[in-house]
């Protein structure tokens, strides 16, 4: 009984001039109950278009967290599931933590959850990580698929920074608590830019029970079509003082 295995990829924290260790990725599925899945200080160099492709196992894994990572110059998901029967797959919280996603191009959003069946991801963190797009086309570009999750779901967003460079109007969260218990949301301290103003949503909100938004930043002149949440504050940065700051 209980998430009892934990699996842990982890390279060296680099120091000056070196870079992360790399790990090649092929469709990762899994079965039983897992304490953790741990991804730390890795350049993921997925080899498909999906890191977790799951197709009807039965898990319950206690967190998956992708800390100090990065990937670049990918069009893929993190997670794609189908599940044959509710609450068959399990996870209690996803961690994305002091991340670097670059040049992505979204085929299919990142975290791409099951609405079909009930397949529980409760708890989300998104914290100090870059999400840098190169094409986030006109879909849900890191998460989806909340609305039939049942139980009580938290969305923390702290710390990141949004940069669309071709200027799409994608969706980059897109949460919908309709059955759950509560639905509580937390979006502080992000910075948000791109190369074209006026396109794009940066939350979509069905059903929520709480939303909490401060201390987020946009460059100077930059404009969603939607914000979700009340609208950052705009810096004095530019888009271009934002590509300096990550090398980009």
């Amino acid at each position: 009984e209980g998430c009892t295995k934990p699996f842990t990829f982890m390279g060296q924290n680099p120091g000056y001039g070196q870079q992360l260790a790399s790990l090649s990725l092929v469709n990762i599925t899994m079965e039983g109950d897992i304490d953790e899945i741990r991804f730390e200080n890795l350049q993921l160099r997925p080899s498909k278009d999906r890191i977790f492709n799951l197709r009807n196992q039965k898990f319950h894994v206690g967190t998956i967290a992708f800390v100090n990572c990065a990937i670049s110059n990918w069009s893929g998901s993190i997670w794609a599931n189908t599940a044959a029967a509710d609450n068959e797959q399990i996870v209690d919280t996803v961690v994305m933590d002091n991340s670097r996603l670059t040049l992505l191009t979204t085929s299919g959003c990142l975290w791409n959850n099951t609405t079909r069946r009930i397949a529980p991801i409760y708890n989300w963190k998104f914290t100090n990580t870059l999400f840098h797009g190169r094409n986030f086309g006109t879909r849900n570009a890191i998460m989806t698929g909340l609305s039939t999750i049942t139980g009580d779901i938290t969305v923390l967003v702290e710390g990141c920074t949004f940069i669309d460079t071709r200027g799409t109007d994608c969706v980059y969260f897109d949460i919908d608590g309709a059955a759950a218990t509560s639905t509580k949301v937390t979006v502080r301290n992000n910075v948000v830019t791109g190369s074209k103003s006026g396109s794009g949503t940066w939350f979509k909100f069905g059903k929520t029970s709480s939303i909490e938004a401060s201390g987020n930043t946009r460059t100077k002149g930059f404009e969603m079509k939607a914000w979700g949440v009340d609208a950052p504050a705009e810096s004095d940065k530019t888009y271009n003082d934002i590509l300096s700051q990550f090398n980009l």
